[in-house]
């Protein structure tokens, strides 16, 4: 049992957590949350994973404060919650101007453009669920409703070949 707990921490730290990643894998594999800025301090990084170093030291007061009932009390300096903690848990007028001004930049999101045909088949689709999860909400309400017929909503779909 004792190793399954091993593979199974082992196979989350493989995942990607934070923008450190890599260079914790690399140069700090033994450090967790309160030793590890003090390792990476010491090692050359990559950008974008010394900006979230400089983050957790520009915030270190709103991760050990807030941030600490995110992290079952314990400051969230360099814990994997610490961004999404200060960017979306915390009410932005407690945090210090010093520590907003170390958050990363937003990514800009692109906006996908999309034919008319496409938008068609994306409203088709669209339908097809909200029918669906409709039938559904009747079934476990405990509502009889009647099988699907094979010109029902979901026959209007175009196979996967064509989509």
């Amino acid at each position: 049992m004792r190793v399954v707990a091993v593979l199974i921490a082992l196979a989350s730290l493989s995942r990607a957590d934070h923008p450190c990643d890599d260079e914790h894998a690399a140069h700090c594999p033994a450090e967790g949350p309160a030793t590890l800025g003090a390792c990476l301090r010491q090692e050359t990084l990559s950008e974008k994973c010394a900006a979230w170093v400089a983050m957790h030291d520009a915030c270190e007061a709103e991760l050990a404060g807030y941030c600490s009932n995110a992290c079952d009390g314990a400051s969230c300096g360099y814990a994997n919650e610490a961004a999404s903690c200060l960017t979306k848990w915390t009410n932005p007028r407690e945090i210090s101007d010093g520590c907003r001004a170390s958050f990363p930049p937003e990514e800009v999101k692109v906006e996908r453009v999309q034919s008319e045909k496409a938008k068609a088949r994306s409203a088709k689709r669209r339908a097809v669920r909200e029918a669906a999860a409709e039938r559904l909400r009747k079934m476990q309400a405990g509502e009889h409703v009647e099988a699907e017929k094979a010109d029902g909503p979901a026959a209007a779909l175009p196979s996967g070949e064509e989509l």
